[in-house]
């Protein structure tokens, strides 16, 4: 019979993104299934857990949602250390958002966050509207060259969401779970 902690496991996201991508209702797309239209600015982070089943385990995705907003730095630095995951987001109507992406990457990395470790996923959000600044294969470049996973998504209408983040918690399981036999090898 197994240990029942060995069933449980933990595992760390964060989004990171400019103001007003869409971070938060991404998420609440997700957790909640439902999209809040005057969704209120992320102040410093937004915590939430989401249980998610694998296999036998059971798996609480602690997510952390960083403010975008640079007033908010010191406070969001610190979440970086020991993600597994990340979700980029930008908004595919403004390209400011998507050029930001690459200081979101300094930031992480300048704060302890080895991305070539972790599960990326850059999200271009808000396809339902339609004044779009930056071109699909541009942006599916981007995020092919740094080995990153690469989708557009509407929190409003739902499209993509859950295949985004479907990708993110599997790759982010299997990644814990290869680091969790190679400890267990070692230690044996």
């Amino acid at each position: 019979m197994k240990n029942r902690l060995e069933n449980k496991l933990s595992m760390k996201l964060i989004s990171v993104g400019d103001v007003e991508v869409g971070k938060s209702c991404l998420i609440k797309r997700y957790c909640e299934g439902s999209f809040v239209e005057d969704y209120i600015t992320t102040i410093g982070i937004d915590y939430g857990v989401k249980k998610v089943p694998f296999n036998d385990c059971k798996v609480n995705i602690n997510i952390f949602d960083l403010s975008g907003d640079d007033d908010y730095k010191p406070i969001r630095i610190k979440y970086y250390k020991d993600s597994i995951g990340v979700l980029m987001v930008y908004d595919i109507n403004i390209k400011a958002t998507f050029d930001s992406l690459s200081k979101w990457e300094k930031e992480a990395e300048k704060n302890g966050l080895d991305l070539t470790k972790c599960v990326v996923v850059v999200l271009g959000n808000k396809t339902d509207l339609k004044k779009r600044e930056v071109k699909t294969d541009v942006a599916k470049e981007w995020a092919k060259a740094r080995g990153y996973k690469f989708y557009e998504s509407s929190a409003k209408s739902g499209f993509n969401v859950n295949d985004a983040f479907k990708f993110l918690f599997n790759g982010m399981f299997n990644r814990t779970v290869e680091n969790r036999a190679k400890y267990l090898y070692w230690i044996n």
